[in-house]
């Protein structure tokens, strides 16, 4: 799979998707520091890349991404953490296998997705 990782998230997340063999790109790499969401989000599509995100500030891309509003957004996946910074990685890591899962189906079939992971549980949004 391939992922375009947000600037806040931890070298740790990426090295620990780059580990299991998939394709990553941390957003500074690519574009400015401080970039705003939507043009992050907008090189996550363009890129057919998984959007990781470990902030609050991304859920505004998850409102551009409701039904209504599809169309800015049609294909979007995002991987949103929201656990502590140091548990990040464990805890993706743990449950990588399924996040791989539904977004394969996800990309497959181009649709958008969001795969939340937290400290306490895991959300998947279709």
């Amino acid at each position: 799979m391939r992922f375009l990782l947000d600037e806040n998230v931890q070298l740790s997340v990426g090295q620990a998707l780059v580990k299991r063999g998939h394709d990553v790109v941390f957003a500074y790499h690519i574009l400015e520091r401080g970039t705003e969401d939507h043009i992050v989000a907008t090189a996550a599509v363009q890129d057919q890349r998984v959007l990781v995100s470990h902030d609050v500030d991304m859920k505004r891309i998850e409102r551009r991404i409701s039904e209504k509003n599809r169309t800015r957004y049609p294909t979007l996946c995002r991987l949103m953490l929201c656990l502590p910074y140091p548990l990040a990685a464990s805890r993706l890591t743990k449950f990588m296998p399924l996040v791989e899962l539904e977004f394969s189906e996800a990309v497959t079939a181009s649709e958008a997705m969001m795969f939340e992971v937290c400290e306490r549980r895991i959300r998947l949004h279709r």
